[in-house]
């Protein structure tokens, strides 16, 4: 049986205003209560407390994001905010940072699971919290390149081991790093973009001018979408060139 199956099977009933299921404690396990019935019920807009059924048999399924020892750290100072996981142990660990898109609210899971298998990582908060801007405008690209030379200078840190992941506009803050720290060694994007968004922009000496997209110029080839036909023509300097070495 799939570990994970019950929760990522699960559908979104279409009358919530609910999209996601996301842990907001994840030091704390997911305490979900199995209840087997006889034969199939629709409960409708019931909620199934309120239900007088009996059950066949109750089980108790916990599935955690941390295990024992995950260290997490709120971070707070110098204009930065997020929070750091450490995994059990002395370190120093191989490190990333890790970049969401353009949420007001910290995904902490993924840094959760990173500590869980021998990885810390830095989840950062970069829009509408506390006194960070509140727009995407607003947004300084510096302040990614201080998240990470923040990341790297933790003691318990290896900084010969560091890269990053992210989701969605995180992709585009993870190539303005890697354009700009030779010390990240690799990185992993899912569904990200390729250039920053926001306003134009002077990046330790290098004058950013932020990308336009636009879907509607997104092309099919051999089946797949090009993400690269989404820029217009005059922002590919806009696109971070990087190598990994």
């Amino acid at each position: 049986m799939e570990p994970m199956g019950l929760f990522w099977s699960m559908l979104i009933r279409p009358e919530t205003s609910i999209r996601r299921l996301v842990k907001e404690d994840v030091l704390a396990p997911y305490d979900v209560t199995i209840d087997v019935l006889d034969g199939f019920y629709n409960f409708g807009d019931k909620l199934w407390s309120s239900c007088e059924i009996q059950s066949l048999t109750t089980g108790q399924l916990f599935r955690s994001y941390s295990k024992l020892g995950v260290k997490r750290i709120p971070v707070e100072e110098d204009g930065l905010y997020g929070a750091i996981f450490l995994p059990p142990g002395d370190g120093p660990f191989p490190a990333v940072i890790d970049i969401f898109g353009f949420t007001r609210e910290t995904n902490e899971f993924r840094s959760a699971l990173l500590a869980s298998h021998g990885i810390a990582s830095f989840v950062i908060r970069y829009i509408g919290y506390k006194d960070l801007p509140k727009t995407i405008q607003g947004i300084d690209y510096n302040y990614f390149l201080k998240a990470f030379d923040y990341l790297a200078s933790h003691p318990k840190v290896d900084e010969s081991a560091l890269g990053g992941i992210s989701t969605c506009v995180g992709g585009a803050w993870l190539f303005l790093i890697a354009s700009k720290r030779p010390t990240m060694k690799c990185f992993v994007t899912i569904n990200g973009i390729l250039a920053p968004p926001g306003s134009r922009q002077t990046v330790e000496g290098e004058d950013i001018v932020p990308a336009n997209h636009n879907f509607n110029h997104a092309t099919i080839i051999d089946g797949k979408m090009s993400l690269t036909s989404m820029y217009f023509p005059e922002d590919a300097k806009s696109i971070r060139p990087v190598c990994f070495y």
